[in-house]
């Protein structure tokens, strides 16, 4: 059991690596798209989505991504909403099958992987979903999650492998951390003060975070005794967090490992969000 956290505690998203992570991610998913044989297929993984659909959906991001900060697309003011918004951007793209979905994307992609990697520490956080102020870089992550969890949501329905890099599950877990605060379930109001401490492995990042009255707090400020620390494969914990993988298969594999003076609520951690 590990007693030191990693020497790195809040690595930042740097831009040139997340534009490079959308570029990869965009490329394996449009490889996929093309080898689609019948886009009716249902994808389990997704609300009722089939694979054309869920096509649609990966497609519009760039063009979503780009525009949103804008003014352009709108963000859901809710975790509740986020279907109706998801509904929406597909319906943008409704006459594409899957591979002319996969051109679509391939060709966005290329339009606004540099406008992340332009990025600067310099700008301004706008408003993203439910109010949460983010940064380009930080959407870019998020899209990256995007691509790679409905990724792996296509490749099991096709019964094709797919891999997340451990880098990817990284930023992308950073990159969510501002929409956290606003994503929190309809349990949120429990009158418990826990504080969480995820180390990812492979000394890419630590996350703290504190639930108290039905708040949640990120890297929050003085003395820092964690109740529950929990070791992550960054991959497994993407996709437990994205609900795609059994909390109880990772930790029978030992790809999450808790420890500390309450290791049990580590069991509740992903109930306290509501992931859209």
């Amino acid at each position: 059991m590990p007693s030191k956290p990693p020497t790195t505690h809040h690595p930042g998203l740097d831009p040139a690596q997340v534009a490079a992570a959308l570029t990869d991610a965009a490329e394996r998913v449009c490889t996929l798209l093309e080898s689609v044989a019948d886009p009716s297929t249902r994808v389990a993984a997704t609300p009722g989505w089939t694979v054309a659909e869920l096509a649609r959906h990966v497609a519009f991001l760039p063009d979503y991504y780009r525009g949103a900060p804008r003014g352009k697309f709108g963000w859901t003011p809710d975790a509740a909403t986020m279907p109706q918004v998801n509904t929406r951007n597909i319906e943008t793209l409704r006459e594409l099958s899957p591979a002319a979905a996969g051109s679509h994307l391939r060709r966005a992609m290329a339009d606004y992987a540099p406008q992340v990697r332009a990025a600067t520490p310099a700008e301004q956080p706008f408003p993203a979903h439910a109010g949460a102020l983010m940064n380009t870089v930080q959407l870019g992550a998020v899209g990256v999650g995007e691509l790679e969890v409905h990724g792996h949501d296509l490749a099991g329905t096709l019964h094709r492998p797919w891999a997340i890099p451990p880098a990817h599950a990284a930023m992308v877990l950073r990159g969510v951390e501002p929409l956290l605060p606003r994503w929190l379930s309809d349990g949120r109001r429990r009158h418990d003060r826990t504080d969480y401490e995820i180390r990812i492995r492979g000394n890419l990042g630590t996350h703290r975070w504190r639930f108290d009255k039905g708040q949640m707090v990120i890297d929050p400020p003085g003395r820092w005794k964690p109740d529950v620390v929990l070791s992550a494969d960054p991959s497994a914990a993407l996709l437990v967090f994205y609900r795609r993988t059994s909390q109880w298969s990772a930790i029978a594999r030992g790809r999450l490992l808790a420890w500390g003076p309450q290791p049990w609520k580590s069991l509740g951690l992903v109930g306290r969000f509501h992931i859209p």
